[in-house]
């Protein structure tokens, strides 16, 4: 199997871009992954091309994620840093997602398994214009279930 193109773009989600890569190979499979970094679409989306164009990841077989995340994050050393490592991250997972999708496995499945039953999660609370605001957001998140809460320091 070898990968014969990638595609990158930025996907527009309201509060924040994603971005999105498509790694398409000689037998069909497209692995997919999604990044975000903020305030740093435009240079993640570029890095996620040159990284691939660096190291000639289009002819290469995508499932070793493992030797092609090495030789990125080498490539990278004296340069590596948030949009570089989100850039990395946004290649190693499509090629994950490539081979779970040739084995018809879930990707966790190939980390060795579930490590927890269920996974907490936050929500964010905006902060609001007041503290009754705020409270009413914090009591909103509450009602949906959520026993934790991310918020920005209101100030009032």
């Amino acid at each position: 199997m070898k990968i014969t193109a990638i595609d990158v773009r930025l996907v527009d989600a309201d509060f924040r871009n994603l971005i999105v890569t498509q790694m398409h190979t000689d037998q069909g499979i497209t692995g997919v992954s999604e990044v975000v970094t903020k305030r740093f679409d435009d240079a993640t989306l570029k890095a996620i091309g040159n990284i691939a164009d660096n190291i000639g990841l289009v002819g290469k077989d995508p499932r070793q994620p493992a030797l092609h995340f090495e030789r990125m994050y080498r490539d990278n050393q004296w340069t590596i840093g948030t949009v570089a490592v989100t850039a990395i991250s946004a290649l190693e997972m499509a090629m994950w997602d490539i081979k779970g999708k040739e084995v018809g496995k879930p990707i966790y499945e190939l980390f060795g398994g579930p490590t927890y039953e269920q996974v907490p999660v936050y929500c964010h609370v905006a902060g609001g214009s007041d503290p009754q605001e705020y409270a009413d957001n914090v009591g909103q998140a509450l009602e949906r279930g959520y026993r934790v809460v991310k918020t920005t320091l209101p100030v009032y």
